[in-house]
């Protein structure tokens, strides 16, 4: 696995069980599979798999202080305003 980027990852494995058991372990980390499985021929019969994860680690947005409103009274002539 590649980790240059805090939100983007490449886990990878020699065969699909081991590309699973990356996976599996990075979404138990709250890393979130994106895209599909890339597969590379790796020599006579063989093969690397591939499977890029992204996380989103954005800090929630600020809570907006409570603001006090004044409401106006009802007015006693519906007709004016």
């Amino acid at each position: 696995m590649t980790d240059r980027n805090s939100h983007y990852r490449v886990a990878e494995g020699a065969d699909a069980w081991a590309l699973e058991t990356a996976v599996k372990s990075l979404m138990d980390e709250g890393w979130i599979p994106q895209g599909g499985v890339c597969v590379v021929p790796a020599g006579v019969g063989e093969a690397k798999f591939f499977q890029a994860m992204t996380q989103n680690n954005k800090p929630a947005a600020p809570s907006l202080p409570a603001v006090a409103v004044a409401v106006p009274e009802a007015v006693a002539d519906p007709g004016v305003m």
